[in-house]
This record gives C-alpha cells, sequence and structure tokens, in this order.
C-alpha cells in the first residue's frame, strides 16, 4: 500500500508542484482505466499517489475538476503528439490531418481508452455537470479537427463544406472503430491481421470523397 510520501516542510517550489500534479493525473488515469466507475474515489487516487485527500483537493477543488484535467491532458497530448511526431515534418496540411485520424482512431481502439470512455458516458449519463464538459471536451477534439482542415482549405486540398461539419463527420467515422471493438463476439477478433490499418483506409478515403 502506497503512504504519503514525506518531505521537507513548507510550501513545495512550482517544479515540485508540476511533478505532484502530474503523479496525480497520472494516477487518476490509470485507475479510471483499470477499475472505470465501481471502485473510483479520491481517496483511492490519494493511496495511488502517495499523497493526502487534502494535497489532490488543494490542486483539484472537486472530483468533477480532477476527472477535467486528465481528459484536457489526455486531449491536448493527441495534438501535441502530432506536433511532435517526426513523420509529419514537412508534410502538406492534407497528411496532417490524415495522420492526425489515425492519432485518433488508434487511441479509440486501445482497450484502457475504452474503458476510459465508458467511464466518461457513465458519469455524464448520471451528473448534469460532467454532462456539460463532456460536450466540452469534444468540442475540443473538434477544434483540433477544424484547424488542421482549414489548413488544407488554405491550399485548396479540401473545397467541400464547412469546416466544423466536415470535422464532425470525420470523429464520426474515426469513432465507428471503437463501436466495432465493443461489439466483438467471444472468440473473434473483429481487426485480424492488418484489418485495423485497412479499416481506417476506407473510413479515410470515405472522408477524402466528402471533401472533393
Amino acid at each position: 500500500m502506497s503512504q504519503p510520501v514525506s518531505g521537507r516542510m513548507g510550501r513545495p517550489t512550482l517544479e515540485e508542484a508540476v511533478v505532484l500534479k502530474q503523479r496525480i493525473l497520472d494516477q487518476t488515469l490509470a485507475s479510471i482505466r483499470e477499475k472505470g466507475s465501481c471502485d473510483f474515489s479520491v481517496n483511492h487516487i490519494a493511496e495511488l499517489a502517495g499523497v493526502t485527500k487534502r494535497t489532490i483537493y488543494r490542486h483539484f477543488l472537486t472530483k468533477a475538476n480532477l476527472i477535467d484535467a486528465v481528459v484536457v491532458r489526455e486531449i491536448d497530448r493527441l495534438r501535441d503528439g502530432l506536433l511532435d511526431a517526426d513523420e509529419v515534418r514537412g508534410e502538406d496540411p492534407m497528411a496532417r490531418l490524415e495522420i492526425w485520424s489515425r492519432m485518433l482512431f488508434d487511441l479509440n481502439l486501445k482497450d484502457e481508452a475504452i474503458a476510459f470512455a465508458a467511464f466518461i458516458d457513465f458519469e455524464a449519463n448520471r451528473d448534469p455537470e460532467m454532462r456539460a464538459r463532456q460536450r466540452q471536451w469534444y468540442a475540443r477534439v473538434v477544434e483540433q479537427a477544424v484547424t488542421l482542415i482549414e489548413a488544407a482549405k488554405h491550399v485548396s486540398a479540401i473545397n467541400a463544406m464547412d469546416s466544423e461539419t466536415l470535422a464532425v463527420l470525420l470523429i464520426d467515422l474515426l469513432g465507428g472503430g471503437s463501436h466495432r471493438h465493443r461489439s466483438a463476439w467471444a472468440g473473434r477478433d473483429i481487426f485480424a491481421s492488418d484489418a485495423q490499418r485497412e479499416h481506417f483506409a476506407v473510413r479515410w478515403k470515405a472522408f477524402y470523397l466528402l471533401t472533393r
């Protein structure tokens, strides 16, 4: 069992506070992915992170604020991952949009991401505040897609529809992978060998045709 980490007395430095906050977020995400909503509690997160419950509430005023910080960080990592990826440097805007789309598609198919999404859906269905935050998170993903689509439009790689409509349609197409994953029946994998890559390619082609 983890115990609160002892250290020097007084306020932590800015660097220490950042590290501590990230550790709390890491443990929150890991707990939600592993256990879902059943065993999620701030007390449990405090134990995993080796801090007190009071320390967590000093960084995040409510449980909803804690979950919000976790989700926003994961969404922003998707954007930052694209910016840092070697394969996108020097690529044209349409290629960057395709790479971002593949990153989102693959992320949606990870078991831990599916468990995390199920937890968020559960919380949103019973908590109006969480439901409102879920809409904000979705809007944040749409905003990333819109930015990439606008860049592609700037070089005339995309000519159809308004950018937000295209962004929502693209995200709908990419989300189908996780729905298919959840519907897999016993003893048979929905995506065998290269089928996952092919499944993305078909969805990307469908989106590409929409942009003509």
